[in-house]
């Protein structure tokens, strides 16, 4: 699936700091599920219809690589602000505890 010195590649290591191999091995790992849900990626590119890749998800501090998520994780912890806190926060008024 993967060159090295593709296009992709070359934005997975400027981007991430891991190769297209190293994203094709975690995607084995998470049998090619979301590390939240547990559901493969459901979104499509508007362009071609095909569905996307799953999303590299990293800790913004360090760069460090935490694993690959679908685009609705992806973009709910985002919009959490990417904190443990703010999640448990969401999780806490879900449960009916604020």
């Amino acid at each position: 699936h993967y060159s090295e010195g593709s296009g992709r590649d070359r934005y997975m290591r400027r981007t991430f700091g891991i190769s297209e191999a190293e994203y094709e091995l975690r995607f084995q790992a998470q049998v090619g599920l979301c590390a939240i849900c547990g559901k493969p990626e459901t979104n499509r590119d508007h362009r071609t219809g095909a569905i996307r890749s799953l999303a590299v998800d990293h800790d913004h501090a360090t760069g460090q690589v935490r694993g690959l998520l679908c685009r609705k994780c992806n973009t709910a912890i985002g919009l959490l602000g990417d904190t443990a806190e703010s999640v448990a926060a969401a999780v806490r008024y879900l449960g009916g505890e604020v």
